[in-house]
């Protein structure tokens, strides 16, 4: 559950803040306030989304699955920065550049616990359907063992297939220890009731152990394909059904199906002095299809299936066991 309040004051000036009430415990998701020169100059203060993955920039009620797909592991969620960004010649090119505290991989901050900092960078090209264009950051990110400030890679199904050494016993902790580099090129097309959405993420992050320091890359991708069987336009913001449900007048909303397939690859040389290849796998790949029924503009119902395949994972080299997941979900956002 997500109350959002939000205002604008005069055109220039306008603030959201939204609370999340769910697993059993409230945090804040955002918090940040606008101030708009001109469409093509805006400035924007507080926690918000970092701008570089495709689908996590997408809101939750417009996108296709449930869960997003394994890229999202790679870039950064929600930070405490400054952005400046803005929309040329109407919303053709759209453009994002801001300083921020500094995240790990998938992960969100709401405060800063190291000098270091990150700087991200978004552009996007929208030109007849057709989107197109390239985010990333670098930076520093710093780690202790009570702070490692590193990331563990989850499924669709949110169990976790990857993580970092940290044995407190010994004490052998993984620690984030470096630079850090993101990079995404990204796509969308849509065209009529076909839709179409695409994404590459590569992030290099420095750690350090017990067994030295070393840098690491891992590389993450998903395309995802939709269709409104009741004719709609897909996009990137979702569906508007042109015949909210009314089954007296046998109107019934807007019915789109979807399918996708994405995949994660742990660098290999992460093995074994900073991951157990007993415990972590290398690489994760995921299909799955889903249909998603939009009963009015604000009421929206999801069905889908994802099926994860692992290599390695488990004791002597063996591949973990594959991940059938049936999820559903009743959305109403108002």
């Amino acid at each position: 559950m997500r109350p959002i309040l939000e205002a604008q004051v005069f055109d220039r000036f306008g603030f959201r803040v939204v609370p999340d009430f769910g697993n059993g415990s409230v945090s804040l998701q955002d918090a940040y306030a606008d101030v708009r020169f001109l469409p093509e100059i805006k400035l924007r203060g507080g926690k918000f989304k970092e701008p570089v993955g495709l689908e996590r920039l997408q809101s939750a009620n417009n996108l296709l699955f449930i869960e997003r797909a394994l890229p999202t592991n790679l870039v950064p969620n929600r930070d405490v920065g400054l952005q400046l960004f803005g929309d040329i010649s109407g919303g053709v090119v759209s453009y994002a550049v801001g300083a921020f505290n500094g995240v790990f991989d998938g992960g969100s901050g709401d405060g800063d616990n190291n000098d270091g900092k990150d700087v991200a960078g978004r552009i996007f090209v929208q030109i007849k359907g057709i989107g197109f264009g390239v985010a990333g950051t670098f930076g520093k990110q710093k780690g202790s063992a009570t702070s490692p400030n590193l990331p563990s890679f989850k499924t669709a199904g949110q169990s976790t297939f990857f993580r970092y050494i940290n044995d407190t016993a010994t004490p052998n902790v993984t620690v984030a220890s470096g630079k850090v580099f993101r990079l995404a090129p990204q796509a969308t097309y849509y065209w009529g009731p076909f839709g179409f959405l695409g994404e590459y993420v590569r992030s290099t992050q420095e750690v350090t152990n017990n067994n030295g320091t070393d840098d690491f890359t891992h590389q993450a991708w998903q395309t995802a394909v939709s269709f409104v069987l009741t004719g709609e336009k897909a996009s990137y913001k979702g569906v508007k059904p042109k015949n909210p449900i009314k089954p007296s007048e046998g109107k019934w909303g807007a019915v789109e199906i979807a399918a996708r397939y994405n995949e994660l690859r742990v660098d290999g040389d992460v093995f074994p002095s900073f991951a157990d290849p007993n415990a972590s796998a290398r690489r994760a790949r995921a299909f799955g299809g889903g249909v998603n029924w939009y009963l009015n503009d604000n009421v929206k119902a999801v069905l889908g299936y994802e099926h994860t395949l692992f290599a390695g994972g488990a004791a002597a080299g063996a591949d973990r066991p594959s991940e059938k997941v049936v999820q559903t979900r009743l959305e109403l956002a108002f």
